[in-house]
């Protein structure tokens, strides 16, 4: 049996379409966070200014990363929302569900605001 063939046999069909959509969401999240932005623009050096650039235009690597980490949060937080209601015959993991994923979307969306309110100076 060749190495390709068990590895082609570890990673059947159902796995593939896994691996697919955690790549998927994983490169629109960074893509949101910005990392476009970092790529074609030369980002400011990290030793002047440290991990977050001052201004709206202009965006270092780490605040792309800690932008997309943000997104992912609340996206996190809205898929316990949205699963909470198969639950609905089991009232403690119901509000379990709904206050842990109330609690992901509110610290993302505070983290967003934090970090803009660092760019823009308040």
């Amino acid at each position: 049996m060749s190495f390709a063939y068990r590895i082609a046999k570890k990673f059947d069909r159902s796995n593939i379409g896994r691996i697919f959509l955690i790549i998927l969401i994983t490169g629109s999240l960074l893509v949101m966070g910005g990392l476009l932005y970092v790529i074609v623009n030369n980002p400011p050096p990290l030793y002047s200014e440290g991990p977050f650039a001052y201004g709206l235009n202009r965006q270092s690597s780490i605040e792309a990363l800690v932008v997309a980490f943000a997104y992912a949060v609340g996206i996190g937080g809205l898929y316990l929302l949205y699963t909470t209601r198969r639950y609905y015959y089991d009232l403690r993991f119901l509000s379990i569900n709904l206050v842990s994923g109330t609690l992901l979307l509110l610290l993302s969306l505070l983290l967003l605001q934090s970090i803009y309110a660092m760019k823009v100076g308040m």
